[in-house]
């Protein structure tokens, strides 16, 4: 993945905030069409993290 500043259409930026209470996201790695790299710190460990985030391949209407 190449390193970009600009996410995909339909990505939130996560960028200075937190995922599910625990992860602070710092940084957006890296991003495709389909997927986004975000880094950051795991608030219980303080261990470096890489937050994967993927759209799925076929979206399903169900009516």
């Amino acid at each position: 993945m190449a390193r970009q500043s600009a996410l995909p259409v339909g990505f939130e930026d996560l960028r200075g905030g937190d995922f599910k209470e625990r992860y602070d996201i710092v940084e957006l790695l890296g991003s495709t069409s389909r997927r986004v790299l975000f880094g950051g710190t795991d608030r219980q460990t303080g261990q470096a993290i890489v937050l994967r985030l993927s759209r799925p391949l076929r979206l399903h209407d169900e009516a």
